[in-house]
């Protein structure tokens, strides 16, 4: 059944209606924040910290030393976000910042000894926390999941590319969207 179906619960005009319930971009993002909860409470009330300074920390914990543009791309995240999750690092003492003597305008962020502990510490909880909800599947099924995640992120950054080229929304059904 599709999110947006004619048959039931059409408008008065007999436009289809968004079944949120049905809608997998929905259901994927109240998943996301249902899982990511816990997670950001732990690190805001142990550590002080939000999400976007627990990825950063991650991403330069789990690669060494970065630029801000490469904590961004790997990270996936807007260059604003990542210039002040490093400042509140910054001050909190969990990253550095040394600047790139070849380009001025960039600099290498490191992690501190403060910010190495940190981040063994979020990714102990992290991992502890990522195998508690992935015990609610059998191996296969991690497995089978793990595969339909790549194969979705794959088609929505191809569907990202064609929308940012232009291409106008329609259905897989190839009937037309409203603009």
């Amino acid at each position: 059944m599709s999110a947006m179906d004619s048959s039931e619960g059409a408008t008065a005009r007999g436009e289809p209606v968004l079944k949120l319930d049905e809608f997998l971009p929905y259901r994927l993002n109240v998943l996301a924040e249902t899982i990511r909860e816990p997670l950001s409470r732990h690190y805001a009330d142990r550590h002080g910290i939000g999400a976007p300074e627990w990825r950063v920390a991650a991403v330069v914990g789990q690669h060494g030393t970065l630029t801000a543009k490469e904590i961004g791309r790997i990270g996936g995240m807007h260059k604003t976000k990542v210039s002040r999750a490093l400042a509140v690092l910054e001050a909190k003492g969990y990253v550095t910042r040394e600047t790139n003597r070849s380009d001025m305008r960039e600099s290498f962020v490191s992690l501190t000894e403060a910010g190495q502990r940190l981040y063994k510490t979020l990714a102990d909880a992290a991992l502890a926390y990522g195998e508690r909800l992935s015990a609610a599947l059998s191996d296969e099924e991690r497995a089978h999941f793990d595969q339909m995640l790549r194969r979705l992120m794959a088609h929505s950054e191809s569907l990202a590319a064609e929308w940012r080229s232009g291409w106008p929304m329609r259905p897989a059904n190839g009937n037309e969207s409203p603009r």
